[in-house]
């Protein structure tokens, strides 16, 4: 719409729509404009101008404590988290609490400029399911207001680890450990107190660092002591803080509680004992790893690293390998290689090695070693030490003797361009809309991939294109001398199909009209 200000001497224009944000528009006064006297304007004026981001919206709910269907402890607070600053109190705001289908009073804090806040004036009772419900006006800098709302449940629950707490290291070994202890939502604050069953020997205590955490992490200081049983005692508090309030301990602690106990110094559920001690008996807890295959023709050399990250020395044990079985060794199979180490101190690795009879196969051939006691697997237990590693060697294709069988398609091998050595590989002659393309599928266990190509061929139009599982990587066309491909990076948890593929348009044939690749390198 079109408007002249009488007295003004200004035209003033009213877009039918909204304008849309980061758009530049231009403007036109044509040169139909005159004046009183009749006087038009010697030519159009334009202009242009550029729109930018306009912030319409006002604040919004962005966040709810307690968390929606998660639990709080008996003197939690509730409050509601805006999604930007409030310019100023809510005038109309409303804050309403029902626990176990009674209105609970207390008092409701709007003052804050990022959340309102609700203090029950009483503390809540374990078991009750509530409601929360907040409403009011919001108004941001921008002065865009709106009424804003939200409303949750949550239930009422004593302070409790909910899962296995896990130590970074050997509990009750002298120096400091980090424990992370898994917590609900009413839970704020962990202590962990360890004892030889007469002294405590060592302890400590953490806090969520925020209370929408679901963990805490306490680092337990310990008294170098003999060897023997202890017992640890983890109790999870709640407190009288809430969003952005420090923590203040209180003095009630659940009765539901739970010891933990282990039986090679990780710490494992004991079928809930309410603020009990458990006992805690040190063992050693062996693992294995394979480090590295060796080819040597008919027997594979496997290098192995045994590790005991128990609290105590392991005796005199057995390693076995399995080359390639298809599934993890099971109960009755036979080792293909089997040794031995003779001891092993808590806290100690040792790196061997061991004949096994067999070639490693082909790549992707999977390889395990267990702790073993016979060279049959004769416990289901022993399966679970296995550790798989993948035969991964080096794979190079350079055409020097042949075209490799592993590569499918129309390329042939060519010896009148090599990139290195005596021999490349080359596309297949085409004509007008064909294509020559040549394949591989890498096993698993693989990363990189690279590769020298060539291309002598109609610029833009005719093409060699590489890809990765059907996904175009790269291509190149013109006339161009060897050049080495980026390293393309691959997952070595699965196989990948890689397809170099020359193409021609409809029309010209331009120098040699075709593309070569050579050594082709694939590393895990």
């Amino acid at each position: 719409t079109v408007a002249y200000s009488d007295g003004m001497y200004k035209v003033e224009c009213d877009p039918n729509y909204q304008l849309a944000t980061d758009t530049l528009y231009h403007a036109t006064l044509t040169a139909t404009v005159a004046d009183l006297a009749g006087n038009m304007l010697a030519e159009e004026l334009t202009w242009s101008f550029f729109t930018t981001a306009t912030d319409l919206s006002p604040p919004d709910i962005a966040e709810v404590f307690p968390a929606d269907g998660g639990v709080a402890n008996t003197l939690t607070l509730v409050s509601v988290t805006y999604s930007e600053e409030n310019s100023e109190e809510p005038t109309d705001g409303s804050f309403t609490l029902t626990c176990g289908g009674v209105d609970v009073t207390g008092t409701a804090n709007y003052a804050g400029l990022t959340q309102a806040v609700f203090t029950p004036d009483a503390a809540l009772t374990v078991g009750d399911s509530c409601t929360a419900a907040f409403s009011g006006t919001l108004e941001d800098a921008s002065a865009n207001s709106g009424m804003a709302s939200a409303t949750w449940s949550f239930t009422v629950g004593y302070p409790l680890m909910t899962d296995t707490p896990v130590a970074a290291g050997p509990v009750g070994a002298g120096t400091p450990v980090d424990i992370t202890v898994p917590l609900n939502g009413a839970a704020d604050c962990v202590s962990i107190v360890l004892s030889d069953g007469v002294d405590n020997v060592g302890g400590g205590a953490g806090c969520k660092a925020a209370v929408g955490d679901t963990e805490a992490v306490v680092s337990v200081d310990t008294d170098p002591g003999p060897g023997g049983d202890y017992y640890i005692q983890v109790q999870a508090y709640h407190s009288t803080g809430g969003p952005e309030s420090d923590y203040v301990y209180d003095d009630t602690i659940s009765l539901d509680n739970y010891a933990w106990s282990t039986s090679d110094m990780g710490i494992l559920e004991d079928s809930g004992i309410p603020l009990g001690m458990a006992t805690l008996v040190p063992m050693p807890d062996l693992t294995i790893e394979v480090l590295a295959v060796d080819d040597y023709g008919s027997q594979t050399l496997v290098w192995y690293e045994a590790c005991n990250d128990g609290y105590a020395e392991a005796g005199p044990f057995e390693v076995a390998v399995f080359v390639d079985p298809g599934t993890p060794p099971q109960v009755g199979d036979t080792a293909d290689g089997y040794g031995g180490i003779y001891g092993l101190p808590a806290g100690w690795c040792e790196v061997d090695s061991i004949f096994a009879q067999g070639e490693p196969g082909l790549p992707g051939t999977y390889i395990y070693a267990i702790v073993d006691s016979a060279q049959d697997v004769d416990e289901s237990s022993e399966t679970n030490n296995i550790d798989s590693y993948i035969y991964a060697p080096e794979i190079i294709f350079d055409f020097e003797i042949g075209f490799h069988p592993e590569l499918s398609g129309t390329w042939y091998r060519d010896t009148s361009n090599p990139g290195t050595g005596l021999a490349s590989a080359r596309g297949q002659d085409i004509g007008a809309n064909g294509s020559t393309t040549m394949q591989y599928v890498t096993p698993i266990g693989y990363s990189t991939v690279s590769f020298q190509y060539k291309v002598s061929c109609e610029s833009h139009w005719d093409r060699l294109t590489f890809y990765i599982d059907g996904v175009r990587r790269n291509y190149w066309s013109g006339n161009s001398s060897w050049t080495t491909s980026p390293v393309y990076s691959l997952d070595p948890n699965t196989t990948h199909t890689l397809k170099w593929s020359y193409t021609k348009d409809s029309s010209n044939s331009h120098y040699s009209d075709t593309a070569w690749v050579d050594e082709i390198i694939i590393l895990n």
